[in-house]
């Protein structure tokens, strides 16, 4: 109990230094919880460590949310693209899609339609005019021919995880 006392003296005496002690230790806490964790192989759900199921023989692949796709990102073990309604596993090269902020991890935990379709790595074009995510309604024949080609090539490289709502079927 004179622990406490001798604590709450303190905290009211130097708050600033009760600040700093409770923001460390927090921080302490968290980094040690996310190493033992890590070791002990715990899937934490949320934050892209669980893939989606894959289906058995003869079943469809699941159907998922767009906003499904954002924990997908890069920052958990598996990384997944969308592109025109499909999903796919791109892990094995975390290297390319799994440096956050960088080159291609744009196109990750998202619909990248509109962005493979424009050859854009910026994030702000990942929207329409309308604030649809992925949307190419106001695409010409050059960008649509231009996200087909990336399709093909994702689809030659990549697994298929899941389906989604294109961002025609979204509105």
């Amino acid at each position: 109990m004179e622990y406490i006392d001798n604590l709450l003296t303190t905290m009211k005496e130097h708050p600033i230094y009760a600040t700093v002690s409770i923001v460390l230790s927090g921080g302490i806490f968290y980094i040690g919880y996310s190493k033992v964790s890590h070791w002990l192989g715990n899937e934490i759900e949320g934050t892209g460590n669980i893939p989606f199921p894959t289906p058995k023989d003869g079943e469809d692949l699941i159907h998922v949310d767009v906003d499904d796709l954002r924990q997908y990102n890069g920052r958990g073990k598996y990384i997944y693209v969308g592109i025109d309604g499909k999903v796919f596993d791109v892990t094995e090269k975390k290297d390319v899609y799994g440096v956050i902020g960088e080159g291609y991890n744009v196109f990750t935990g998202g619909d990248a339609s509109r962005l493979l379709g424009l050859s854009s790595v910026k994030e702000i074009d990942a929207y329409d005019d309308d604030g649809v995510e992925g949307g190419i309604a106001d695409f010409t024949e050059d960008q649509k021919k231009t996200l087909n080609q990336w399709l093909a090539f994702f689809t030659e490289r990549y697994p298929i995880v899941a389906t989604y709502d294109r961002a025609s079927e979204r509105k």
